[in-house]
């Protein structure tokens, strides 16, 4: 198939369904991944022809592999991944529980994807989501952390090794944005909204960028904490 294809996991809300609309605006085909159906169907009817809805919970792989299945067997074989679907929560107390969960979904839920397509078409573009909390932690969040952190360092693996091939890989690290996920106990500053998040991350891909940090204050807040004291630090982030 010709045309240009995008996969979006995350695409019923936040930057999936933005990067999504951007998307189709600029005439590609977006497959749109997530597990709420009801969302997917508006967007399909709001998108149109364009847009291909699959119910799909990422934190299963045969879920994964059943709708990568469909895909190829329809001839729809995706030039750029957006693995974006992620989970997290906050953290009262340290259960392992919340470890697996979330790694099902943030990191398990991205390497399905790859592992079904990465020998299917050499050609691909694989960009993740990851986070600014991949360079160093918050507190209460050490599931999230560690799942972000996992990516960052895969992926920065997976360059290495296909550096000579086509298969390209990307590292997304946003910092705050306006999404159903993100929670904050205080006000933060500069804050993005999807919209904006998303313009930035696909003119930096067009740009040719593999790696995406933003925006500029948390990306520095956030290199700045790497080099403080872990006392320091505890203050700050508390």
């Amino acid at each position: 198939m010709d045309r240009k294809t995008c996969l979006i996991t995350g695409a019923s809300s936040g930057i999936g369904e933005s990067l999504a609309r951007l998307l189709i605006k600029d005439r590609w085909f977006v497959v749109g991944i997530a597990r709420r159906t009801e969302k997917l169907e508006k967007l399909k009817e709001e998108l149109g022809s364009n847009f291909l809805p699959i119910t799909c919970d990422v934190s299963k792989s045969e879920n994964i592999k059943n709708s990568s299945d469909f895909l190829k067997k329809q001839n729809i074989i995706p030039n750029l991944f957006f693995l974006n679907a992620g989970c997290g929560e906050i953290e009262d107390k340290f259960h392992t529980n919340i470890h697996r969960k979330t790694f099902e979904t943030n990191y398990f839920g991205v390497i399905n994807w790859i592992e079904e397509w990465i020998h299917h078409n050499s050609l691909a573009t694989f960009a993740v989501i990851s986070s600014l909390v991949a360079m160093h932690a918050t507190p209460h969040a050490s599931a999230y952390c560690a799942s972000k952190a996992a990516l960052k360092s895969c992926f920065q693996s997976l360059k290495i090794q296909y550096s000579n091939s086509s298969t390209k890989f990307i590292t997304i690290m946003p910092g705050p944005v306006k999404t159903d996920m993100f929670k904050s106990n205080k006000p933060l500053p500069f804050i993005w909204e999807p919209e904006k998040a998303a313009a930035y991350i696909l003119k930096s891909i067009f740009k040719g960028k593999k790696v995406i940090a933003f925006p500029i204050f948390w990306r520095l807040f956030f290199h700045i904490l790497q080099i403080l004291p872990t006392k320091m630090t505890a203050r700050i982030l508390r």
